[in-house]
């Protein structure tokens, strides 16, 4: 009898944290909407073209920051629940020591390098322009490596509320208020100058986050090699799915005009409110796999993975249907000269609706250990990306460039859904997620008869459509996808005291 009470009491403390990963990401999908207005003002306040060179500069140093946090996130996010499940406080602590002093050291030779490498390989891109933004831009490297292991920590603790913190209040408060501050004397200098000073000022907040969750107690950790041992080659892997992931457009911009590429870039802001949606569960689920897979409860895992993975399509879904028929109004918002791109928009979050149906399934291959297998895979994607890009950009130009990276991130996914089915005999999806799939293709049917009595284009056609889709998901949900796991999360996913973990 104690065996299904504590079967019963794990489900429920799953449920639970399920339900706080749910909330804080409906809260991030909200603040997540201030990054298309980000990317509004910046278009707006500095010109098209300027916009395409900061988008080449800030992929730039986001993928130096990928490698400078060294995998160490996904680090941390393994070691510490085990070690909390084990009551190891010392290992805890030596875990972040290791994870945020490694973190540091090497972000900041990255940064070195990009700023060594940007004059020399500027002949390559035909104009100095992008390399003075690249340099400028480098700053933000070690502060966007710092909050890349600063939250997964607090994460790993199963506290949300700093994330939602740092990134959906201090990242784009900061950010808008120094874009705006800046354009008064719009160049793509002063533009980069704010990115770097709103980057510092985040990063204060992560820190001051992981810091209050653990204390120092004035004693200097121990070192623990095991944590960069598993570390690195999710470093690797991080940092060549960010080539999958950003290599189209630094490619583009070999090919076609900064204001095409600035095409392309707003796009991509556009689908990573979609992607953004399973990669914010992925520290939501991360420490609840350590735990089950440290205990060899498979059926602890399939739970979890099966629970969680509805939840991403629950959320991404309207997300995904907007895009695809709405997506062309919001780059007119953006840009005149962007409208024409919805074609690129639309394949782009075809592949990262994939891409988010199946892509928690990895992460039972890394809590198990298997790092370098994510590695591999990730490499196999960023490679297939790569020469598709060099093979369809010069044909289709940003169209060409969709298209690698659709077909990329799907094949990355499916290879790992095939390995841990074969290692496991684990798959992500369930009758319940199969079904949220028919609501959605429910509400586009319903989403698309409307769009036919609205007006042709504009804000009334974009506000009216989403009006729409939001009554008709929400009203076909409760009809035909609703369980009693819902209500069991939406009732205990917010703690009593108010606060978010």
């Amino acid at each position: 009898m104690s065996g299904a009470a504590d079967v019963s009491n794990a489900r429920n403390a799953d449920l639970r944290h399920a339900g706080r990963g749910a909330l804080t990401n409906l809260i991030n999908v909200i603040g997540a909407l201030s990054l298309p207005l980000l990317h509004a003002l910046i278009l707006w306040g500095y010109g098209p073209a300027v916009y395409g060179l900061y988008a080449v500069a800030y992929t730039v140093a986001e993928m130096a920051s990928k490698f400078g946090a060294v995998g160490l996130d996904k680090g941390l996010l393994r070691f510490i629940p085990i070690a909390r499940f084990s009551r190891d406080e010392a290992g805890v602590r030596a875990a972040i020591y290791t994870a945020s002093l490694t973190a540091l050291v090497v972000s900041l030779a990255a940064m070195g390098a990009v700023i060594f490498l940007a004059d020399r390989l500027s002949p390559l891109f035909g104009a100095s322009n992008y390399a003075q933004a690249i340099v400028w831009c480098a700053g933000a490297i070690p502060c966007i490596a710092i909050v890349n292991v600063a939250v997964p920590a607090t994460l790993a603790a199963k506290i949300v509320r700093y994330n939602v913190l740092v990134r959906s209040v201090a990242q784009p408060l900061f950010t808008g208020f120094f874009v705006l501050v800046f354009a008064l004397s719009p160049s793509i200098e002063s533009l980069c100058v704010a990115i770097v000073i709103s980057s510092i000022l985040t990063a204060l907040v992560a820190y001051i986050g992981m810091r209050r969750t653990f204390p120092l107690d004035g004693s200097l950790p121990r070192w623990r090699g095991d944590v960069v041992r598993f570390s690195v080659p999710m470093g690797l892997s991080e940092g060549t799915s960010m080539v999958t992931h950003r290599a189209p457009l630094m490619l583009l911009a070999f090919y076609v005009t900064p204001t095409q590429v600035g095409a392309y870039a707003a796009c991509d802001m556009i689908v990573r409110s979609v992607a953004g949606i399973r990669t914010a569960f992925d520290p939501i689920l991360s420490p609840v796999l350590a735990e089950a897979l440290s205990e060899k409860d498979s059926d602890r895992v399939s739970y979890n993975l099966k629970l969680m993975t509805r939840w991403v399509l629950l959320i991404m879904l309207p997300l995904a249907i907007a895009i695809f028929f709405l997506g062309s109004e919001v780059l007119a918002l953006l840009s005149a000269d962007f409208r024409s791109a919805g074609l690129a928009l639309s394949l782009l979050c075809a592949g990262y609706l994939l891409n988010g149906s199946l892509g928690l399934t990895g992460w039972v291959l890394v809590m198990s250990g298997r790092s370098w297998v994510s590695l591999f895979n990730n490499a196999v994607s960023a490679v297939l990306n790569v020469l598709l890009c060099l093979w369809l950009i010069p044909l289709w130009g940003i169209v060409g460039a969709a298209v690698a990276t659709a077909v990329s991130v799907t094949a990355m996914e499916l290879l790992f859904l095939a390995q841990v089915g074969y290692l496991f005999r684990l798959q992500p999806l369930s009758w319940q997620s199969v079904r949220l799939v028919g609501v959605g293709l429910v509400s586009a049917c319903i989403l698309a008869l409307a769009l036919a009595w609205l007006p042709e284009s504009g804000v009334l056609r974009l506000t009216l459509g989403l009006v729409v889709l939001l009554f008709a998901y929400g009203l076909s949900w409760r009809l035909l996808a609703f369980e009693n796991q819902d209500r069991i999360i939406f009732s205990r996913g917010i703690p009593s005291s108010g606060g978010l973990g």
